[in-house]
């Protein structure tokens, strides 16, 4: 139920409240990973990208997700914090996972970094 009305208030453009309800769900079920990944992009859209890094490096170094949208999460975040080289290879990750179809973006973003 939690998890259903964060996305409700996500898709409203209320990510303040969606935050909240993620991360309560995320606590109550701390086997469904998505719930604090969607936390996370809440977070990021309020602009608390310290908050969102936290979900997502914990989703990623204790949980070992291998969800490829949790490692665009965070290598946007990176590459957006100047952590260009550590944001790319997260990006890459996702690029060779086929999970984004746009090998154009990668290749504008990271690029030059990984030559």
């Amino acid at each position: 139920t939690l998890h259903a009305l964060g996305e409700e208030y996500f898709d409203k453009g209320m990510y303040k409240e969606a935050a909240d309800a993620f991360d309560k769900a995320g606590l109550i079920n701390k086997f469904e990973l998505p719930y604090r990944e969607n936390a996370a992009n809440a977070y990021i859209r309020l602009g608390n990208k310290t908050k969102a890094l936290e979900i997502l490096n914990r989703l990623i170094l204790e949980d070992k997700t291998n969800s490829p949208r949790t490692y665009w999460l965070r290598g946007l975040l990176l590459y957006d914090n100047g952590r260009k080289v550590e944001g790319c290879k997260d990006l890459n990750l996702v690029e060779e996972s086929g999970w984004i179809d746009n090998a154009a973006l990668f290749q504008q973003l990271c690029g030059s970094i990984n030559e």
